[in-house]
């Protein structure tokens, strides 16, 4: 019980001093887990360019409460190790809402994050959104294979099946993968 008390406190100062937006999206192993993989929740995923490798994505809800906050990176748990070429270097957002990369505190992980600016802009039930996009640096022949100090290979993340994690109003958090929708090459 002590311990418990003691955890939500440290979580609710944390939330008063940083903000929960960025907790959320850099420390989630320290809220309650999300549900997944989801059904409530689809997301997805058309490559539109080659060179640059643009990426667009729509997200749908059928779940009864309103998406507040989208993280590519996570799922059940994080996946999107920082790494250059996993670096968008433009996040563009639908009307209403704000893309951004945070990275983890401490962590070689990150994460890309859009917030709900505006309510009237948020995801309700049986609705979908747009115009999520991201614009992925040049792969060149130097970062087509990555290895770790160890020599163990880097894995990235395919962001056509990118790991994501949703937010609702209300708190409630659910987990899932992206699925490759028509190619607009």
């Amino acid at each position: 019980m002590k311990n418990s008390l003691f955890r939500g406190l440290i979580v609710f100062v944390t939330f008063s001093v940083f903000g929960l937006n960025e907790l959320i999206a850099s420390d989630s192993a320290g809220l309650a887990p999300c549900d997944g993989p989801t059904e409530s929740v689809k997301v997805i995923a058309q490559r539109i360019s080659a060179s640059p490798s643009i990426y667009s994505y729509t997200v749908s809800n059928y779940y009864q409460s309103p998406i507040v906050r989208i993280i590519f990176g996570d799922s059940d748990h994080r996946e999107m190790l920082i790494e250059p070429s996993q670096i968008p270097k433009v996040v563009d957002s639908p009307e209403g809402w704000e893309g951004r990369v945070v990275f983890g505190h401490e962590s070689e992980y990150m994460s890309i994050l859009w917030l709900v600016k505006n309510k009237a802009f948020q995801i309700s039930q049986g609705d979908s959104l747009g115009g999520y996009k991201l614009t992925m640096p040049e792969l060149t022949k130097s970062t087509e294979k990555l290895y770790r100090p160890d020599g163990t290979p880097v894995t990235l993340v395919n962001m056509e099946q990118v790991p994501f994690r949703v937010h609702f109003e209300g708190f409630k958090c659910v987990w899932g993968r992206a699925v490759e929708g028509i190619s607009k090459e």
